[in-house]
């Protein structure tokens, strides 16, 4: 986190507009807690690796059985055969499957890439994730399309031949809000213009537990934070009024802290 935000005690509102996005009035949501330290990406990667070496973990084992059992008479042998056949059986399904969706889930970036291309040419940013969505305006038209989540941006398009293209620079985000009633992300920026997205669904398998828009969010948080202080020092925020007294208390005390362990440093350096 950068500089302290400006804050207000005027409450985020959306408002209706004759064309374009909507607007809000008031701060912007003052943005919550960091969702993601990690790349998304490497998390998954991570989670892959894990179960592989789990699966290789459970195959020893079931070895090491099959070798004690050896050493009894007939019947553990048996035992310790089918015991290992059943634990090699289940290894091999395990790694086909994860092999499989992998398969499927890096034939899906390449599309994503290339859908990318095909909707904004010339344009070198990395595509983080893709998702079908819905683009709400000003006027509460919704437009279906393709939400795109990339290294330096948040884009949606519809298709290459149409008209209706959104760029927000992570340095014109102000906030980011994930809403639960009806599920959407409303990405504000600087100029008071408000994006919002709903029916958001997901474009790649096997990448993870989370929801679509979860997913999204993640996303969005950890190239959004990479690129520029959250909150930015440049935004007027909305915080309630008697929280804006308890954080100016905290504060407060914060540099009276600070103040006395300085005086105290100067005292000692005295003596």
């Amino acid at each position: 986190m950068g500089a302290e935000p400006q804050t207000t005690s005027e409450a985020t509102a959306i408002q209706a507009t004759e064309e374009g996005p909507a607007a809000y009035i008031g701060g912007a949501p003052l943005p919550g807690p960091v969702l993601t330290v990690y790349d998304p990406s490497e998390c998954h990667q991570q989670k892959v690796v894990g179960r592989l070496l789990a699966n290789k973990a459970q195959e020893k084992d079931a070895e090491r059985s099959f070798a004690e059992k050896k050493k009894g008479g007939i019947l553990d042998k048996a035992k310790g055969a089918a015991g290992l056949f059943a634990a090699k059986t289940s290894v091999i399904a395990s790694n086909v499957s994860t092999s499989m969706k992998e398969g499927v889930r890096t034939t899906m970036e390449q599309q994503d890439q290339k859908r990318f291309a095909d909707l904004f040419p010339n344009v070198l940013e990395a595509v983080k994730c893709t998702f079908v969505c819905k683009y709400v305006d000003g006027q509460s038209k919704s437009t279906s399309g393709f939400l795109i989540v990339t290294d330096r941006s948040i884009r949606f398009a519809v298709a290459k031949d149409k008209p209706l293209k959104i760029v927000i620079s992570y340095h014109a985000v102000a906030s980011v809000e994930g809403t639960g009633t009806p599920p959407r992300i409303n990405v504000y920026d600087a100029d008071r213009k408000v994006f919002q997205f709903t029916e958001i669904g997901a474009q790649r398998a096997g990448s993870s537990n989370n929801s679509p828009q979860e997913r999204a969010m993640q996303w969005i948080d950890y190239c959004w934070r990479r690129m520029v202080d959250v909150p930015s020092p440049d935004v007027l925020y909305y915080l309630p009024s008697g929280q804006q007294a308890e954080e100016q208390e905290q504060l407060e005390e914060e540099e009276g802290e600070e103040e006395e362990e300085e005086e105290e440093e100067e005292e000692e350096e005295e003596e």
